[in-house]
């Protein structure tokens, strides 16, 4: 969870979504659940997940602006096309996740 770490990983490409979240914030919790299940069952099989504890990696928090918890980053071609904070519940995540990105 370096800065370094970040830029190769969107240097790679494509679509990705990045949970920017901490263990402490009750929307965060939420959140992580529905990310995980739709990771598991391979719902969006484009779209690649990251997660970032904003405590454990402050310096990248900063560096990507992060101003509130939850905040999901869409970036596309190692592009920031996105940030959406907060949860909207899982049906706004599902709208975001099929109309965020460009369709090659």
């Amino acid at each position: 969870q370096t800065i370094k770490a970040y830029n190769h990983e969107i240097q790679k490409g494509g679509m990705i979504v990045i949970d920017c979240f901490a263990n402490w914030c009750p929307p965060c919790k939420k959140l992580k659940p529905v990310l995980e299940r739709i990771y598991q069952e391979n719902t969006y099989p484009d779209v690649r997940f990251y997660a970032i504890d904003v405590d454990a990696a402050a310096e990248l928090a900063e560096h990507l602006e992060i101003q509130s918890l939850p905040t999901l980053l869409f970036i596309q071609d190692g592009k920031k096309i996105k940030a959406e904070s907060g949860f909207g519940g899982e049906a706004r995540l599902h709208s975001l996740l099929k109309n965020t990105f460009k369709k090659p």
